[in-house]
């Protein structure tokens, strides 16, 4: 049983079965507890403890805040925490490093329609990288004005957002989400919302050298529009037992349209990440669907059991848009 704690001092996540368990008819704890605290503890609190191990920390160097595009004008450089990722290539001294990019401000309405991304590599573990330039698709139609499917600089934009990954065949796996465009070539928006975003993944394979990355696009997904006022963004990916074999947590909404239902929404990949599966709502494993806010979710597979675990925000009753934003579970 999980009692409930003061939110201003305390977090408390439990790691549960993502069955009809969490209906409150019971929790099935499958791995242990897990509490962040501040420096201030309730009775009976520990602080948290510290990791059994580590977690490779990848160089990086300082960014500029600004930086020339190919077309002539300045780009705004966004390397925060969560507009910057990183990924080492297995085995190899090799590092890959995106930053999103922007004309304008980096916010949900200026920037969505702007997004680009831009990367560059180290070869000697980050002591030293190449000059960051556009993420762009190999193919003799793509360039920095049309980088990706889809994706055409002045109308619409792309960005990543979730945690990149390495495929069992060695491939960068980056999720990703665009804007799409209607058939005038006018971003997408249905509903009047905030955003209208479909969800994909760039996948790049290193060159032999491990001096460039050769990139390509694999096909966007999003519900309805009837099913969701912003379509799909933020998801999460992680490839199954199966080689090849990936899952797609994508966050949804019901923004201006309390009446739809919010979900997250669950496809599957068998080609690493090429081609899916039209979305569906994420479920209980009894088949029920439960309601979830607009909010990034996450999947993360245990180094001790193997297991995959989803880390998002399941509601009793339906959210309106974005909130609200608890309570979070793992399951």
């Amino acid at each position: 049983m999980v009692k409930k704690k003061p939110a201003c001092w305390l977090f408390v996540a439990v790691c549960v079965c993502l069955s009809a368990s969490a209906r409150g008819e019971g929790i099935r704890v499958i791995d242990k507890e897990v509490r962040y605290g501040t420096k201030v503890y309730a009775e009976g609190e520990k602080p948290r403890p510290a990791p059994e191990m580590e977690v490779e920390s990848l160089a990086i160097t300082t960014l500029p805040a600004k930086i020339k595009s190919p077309g002539g004008w300045e780009e705004n450089v966004y390397s925060t925490s969560g507009e910057q990722t990183t990924l080492r290539a297995a085995g190899k001294d090799w590092i890959v490093h995106l930053v999103e990019t922007t004309r304008g401000v980096d916010d949900t309405n200026t920037g969505a329609q702007d997004y680009k991304v831009w990367y560059r590599v180290s070869r000697d573990l980050g002591k030293s990288y190449t000059e960051l330039k556009p993420l762009v698709e190999k193919g003799e139609e793509y360039n920095y004005l049309h980088p990706i499917k889809g994706v055409y600089v002045g109308k619409n934009g792309f960005v990543f957002g979730g945690r990149i990954l390495s495929a069992s065949n060695g491939e960068i796996l980056v999720p990703t989400y665009r804007w799409p465009l209607d058939a005038e070539g006018k971003p997408l928006n249905p509903h009047g919302a905030y955003t209208y975003m479909e969800s994909g993944v760039l996948i790049g394979r290193w060159r032999e050298d491990g001096s460039d990355i050769d990139w390509e696009s694999g096909a966007f997904v999003r519900p309805e529009a009837n099913q969701s006022t912003r379509g799909s963004d933020e998801c999460a990916i992680a490839e199954m037992s199966t080689p090849g074999h990936f899952m797609m947590v994508a966050r949804g909404s019901n923004q201006n349209r309390p009446d739809f239902p919010g979900r997250k929404w669950y496809a599957e990949s068998k080609d690493y990440c090429r081609t899916w599966t039209k979305p569906v709502p994420w479920k209980f494993d009894d088949g029920e669907v439960f309601y979830s806010p607009a909010a990034l979710g996450s999947l993360i597979r245990s180094r001790k059991n193997g297991r995959l675990y989803w880390i998002g925000n399941i509601t009793p009753e339906n959210p309106n848009g974005n909130y609200p934003r608890f309570p979070l579970v793992i399951g």
